[in-house]
């Protein structure tokens, strides 16, 4: 878990400086601790979600990752409590036992991403940028504006102190989990409420390319490994190719895939074809071409006729 305590104090510090250079530093520290703030919260549940399955890197894009597909309550502030005694000891239902039985564990401090994202936003603008000059006789500044930049940092700095005021317990997350086993030898393990049918996961492996399908049907939940299933051009034996592999590869760079049958090497790319059209879709593409040169036959007829008339000093109509 990050120390927020020593960013503050460094915060805090370039403020006290008070010069356009400290500000900025200042602002730059800010925008790193919202990162470390996000980024504290995947490092805990990165048993749950592989870095795979990441949809950005921006402190806003982590975040919303984490929340639908981890723990919809990733930003939310919880308390936890624990009782001095099993519950069974009490002979009461939860809601009935008194308070003075529950030891309070710690808080998790929660926050609105994105009022984060907008102050990671701001800071960039404000202060890691020069201004873009209009006109050839305007000048380049040497840093942000300085008010501007100011007011933005000690907002920051008041959220960071929120955070550290509030509570420093982090949790992944509480639920049913399920689990399967990668051919990698790693356990995979997803909140039972956050998946989908359909859905694709990876290996929290970051050195694995398996993934998986999760089907869910009649509240029951399995995984299918995604494979692609190909023959040995040597003893016609099936070789699997993970799919995420496949995917990856780009072409003209093949990868190669031993049979496990002959100890044959595969060589494996995407190769670029044609698809075949059907015969409706012949048919079609016939019948367009003749409706095109009929169009054709009557334009050349009409301008024939035309040209003709004016030669005899006539008239045509149409």
């Amino acid at each position: 878990m990050i120390d927020l305590r020593a960013i503050i104090a460094t915060i805090e510090k370039l403020l006290a400086e008070d010069t356009p250079q400290s500000i900025t530093y200042a602002a730059l520290e800010c925008r790193l601790g919202i990162e470390k703030v996000c980024y504290d919260r995947l490092k805990i549940a990165h048993d749950y979600i592989a870095h795979e399955d990441l949809r950005g890197w921006r402190p806003r894009d982590v975040v919303v990752t984490l929340i639908t597909e981890v723990d919809k309550r990733a930003t939310s502030q919880q308390t936890l409590y624990m009782a001095k005694q099993p519950f069974d000891a009490y002979q009461v239902s939860l809601e009935n036992i008194p308070d003075k039985e529950w030891v309070k564990i710690g808080t998790q401090a929660g926050f609105d991403a994105k009022l984060l994202s907008e102050y990671w936003q701001a800071l960039s603008n404000l202060a890691l940028h020069v201004a873009l000059p209009k006109t050839k006789d305007e000048d380049i500044p040497a840093y942000g504006d300085f008010n501007k930049t100011k007011a933005k940092v000690i907002e920051v700095l008041a959220e960071l102190k929120r955070l550290v005021e509030v509570g420093g317990m982090l949790t992944s997350g509480i639920g049913l989990t399920e689990h399967l086993k990668c051919e990698c030898g790693r356990t995979i393990q997803r909140r039972s409420a956050m998946l989908k049918h359909e859905q694709v996961i990876n290996c929290i492996g970051g050195d694995c390319d398996e993934s998986f399908s999760v089907l869910i049907e009649n509240g029951e939940v399995c995984f299918v490994r995604r494979v692609l299933r190909l023959d040995c051009h040597d003893c016609g034996e099936e070789v699997a190719v993970p799919t995420r592999r496949a995917e990856m590869l780009k072409p003209g760079k093949p990868l190669t895939e031993k049979c496990l049958n002959c100890g044959t090497e595969n060589e494996i790319g995407w190769v670029l074809m044609r698809r075949q059209r059907t015969a409706r879709r012949r048919q079609f593409s016939q019948l367009r071409r003749a409706r095109r040169a009929a169009r054709i036959d009557r334009e050349w007829y009409r301008r024939i006729s035309e040209r003709r008339a004016r030669r005899a000093g006539g008239s045509t109509t149409k």
